[in-house]
């Protein structure tokens, strides 16, 4: 009973784009394989920047033949049109079976080996796929381009032109450390990428990521961004970056922003909970000491543009803020931003005049006190 691995190679996808292929792919596979009729004892799939995988495990060697039975003229019309029925289903008119006064045709049809069932599965996976955003090239139409396609039953590679390619057992790890690896087989399929140092399995690089947060200080994450991250490396490794301990004097939630909302980084906080002068971000590889060196620099810049942005607002006033609104459209059609915050501001002031109402969990747990409950 053979496994199926079909890996679809491509430029890297952006988070989103791996995110919904994810979503997607679980649900696809298990209408193809319905469509060919045949079963799997798992099915599971594997997302990363540069790759999406399925695999389903112990297959059928082939989907068994299906009996069919197709109702023609009656059986008493013209030998003309008895014959032409016949030869439509590929039968002798002799062949023909009598029943109820109509000629039928019976095929006990032939069992199909799996392997020309699979390039219409691939087919199907590739092209069912909806991406928010895709791109179009000579080869297809794709969230990014479609470099290499690997399709393989056990060990043996299934023909299948698709997206402008040949189908073959070559798959690429990481772009700049890993080059080109042979894919053994579904069974193997996870260890032949980390030989070429890349994780295809969105889990293990989650793992991986939390254990080297982990491991450097208590870490935090308030936008999220762990979950994008996850998505934009295959070969995720932890590092620290340092900034000085100056711009700490910047409230906090704009070097968490500066950090998170334009790089990714991780902010590390005291057991006080104070932020710390560091700050921990994912690598996809390459050399720690030219990456660190790189990333600090970047961050620099960004809590440079920010404490400029800072002081300039506090040297202005919010009253010259707030002045300034009549100058921004708000929507076309619904005046400025002015316009909309004296519209609001009744609304508001109506609405912090209402007294708050107790939460409904509240009410259910004094009423459930009432009668004793717990």
């Amino acid at each position: 009973m053979p496994d199926l691995l079909v890996e679809i190679g491509c430029e890297e996808l952006p988070a989103a784009a791996c995110r919904q292929a994810e979503t997607q792919l679980p649900g696809l596979l298990e209408a193809e394989l319905g469509r060919a009729g045949l079963d799997a004892a798992e099915r599971r799939v594997h997302v990363a920047p540069r790759r999406l995988a399925a695999i389903a495990t112990s297959l059928p060697a082939e989907r068994p033949a299906e009996r069919s039975e197709t109702r023609g003229p009656r059986a008493d019309a013209p030998q003309q049109a008895l014959a032409g029925f016949a030869r439509k289903h590929g039968l002798d008119p002799a062949q023909l079976e009598r029943r109820d006064g109509f000629v039928w045709a019976v095929s006990e049809g032939e069992a199909t080996p799996v392997s020309d069932l699979v390039p219409e599965i691939v087919r199907g996976l590739v092209e069912g796929i909806q991406f928010a955003n895709s791109m179009r090239w000579e080869g297809g139409r794709f969230s990014r381009p479609i470099r290499w396609l690997v399709v393989k039953l056990d060990t043996d590679v299934v023909p299948v032109r698709l997206a402008g390619l040949e189908s073959g057992d070559t798959t690429f790890g990481h772009r700049y450390e890993g080059g080109h690896a042979s894919v053994g087989s579904a069974a193997t399929y996870l260890d032949d990428l980390r030989a070429a140092r890349a994780m295809a399995d969105a889990g293990e690089r989650r793992a991986v990521i939390r254990a080297g947060l982990d491991a450097a200080g208590p870490w935090a994450d308030p936008d999220g961004k762990l979950d994008e991250v996850v998505y934009l490396v295959e070969w995720p490794v932890v590092l620290e970056g340092r900034f000085d301990r100056s711009y700490l004097d910047l409230p906090d939630r704009i070097v968490i922003t500066a950090m998170q909302s334009h790089q990714r980084y991780f902010p590390v906080r005291a057991a006080a909970g104070a932020l710390e002068p560091r700050f921990l971000f994912v690598a996809n590889g390459g050399d720690p000491d030219v990456v660190r060196a790189g990333n600090e620099e970047v961050l620099v810049g960004r809590l440079d543009d920010a404490a400029f942005a800072h002081r300039r607002d506090l040297d202005r006033g919010l009253e010259a803020m707030v002045a300034e609104l009549g100058r921004v459209s708000f929507l076309e059609g619904s005046g400025s931003v002015a316009d909309k915050v004296a519209r609001i501001g009744p609304l508001a002031d109506r609405r912090a005049a209402i007294p708050q109402a107790r939460p409904s969990w509240s009410a259910n747990a004094s009423s459930a006190h009432r009668r004793g409950g717990r």
